[in-house]
């Protein structure tokens, strides 16, 4: 399902922001510091990792929440110029209850 997609995608994000972050502080040797900033260097690790840990899943909230705005728009839009019982305003019908579906199982559950 989308759940596990949305899953794989946010690891997938912060594997990519970690390993910018070592690379970047490869460039700076550890043993040209104290040993007591090495203890700090790790908690603002920590913390830059949990920040972007929160950006990324912001991110993809709101990318989810576009998407399914923009979606709602393509509905409204089938309803307000096709006739109602016209082939495209049946078949916006079937798959705003099909996306609503997959919405509700998938997404609303996350």
């Amino acid at each position: 399902c989308s759940q596990k997609y949305f899953r794989r995608m946010k690891s997938t994000t912060l594997k990519m922001e970690e390993e910018q972050q070592q690379e970047t502080n490869s460039a700076t040797t550890v043993s040209s510091f104290p040993k007591e900033n090495n203890d700090d260097g790790e908690k603002k690790n920590k913390i830059s990792n949990e920040e972007a840990m929160q950006k990324s899943e912001k991110a993809l909230d709101d990318a989810i929440y576009f998407v399914l705005r923009d979606l709602e728009l393509v509905w409204h839009n089938c309803f307000t110029y096709n006739e109602e019982g016209s082939a495209i305003y049946q078949m916006a019908q079937v798959q705003r209850r099909k996306c609503q579906m997959i919405r509700i199982s998938c997404i609303d559950a996350f």
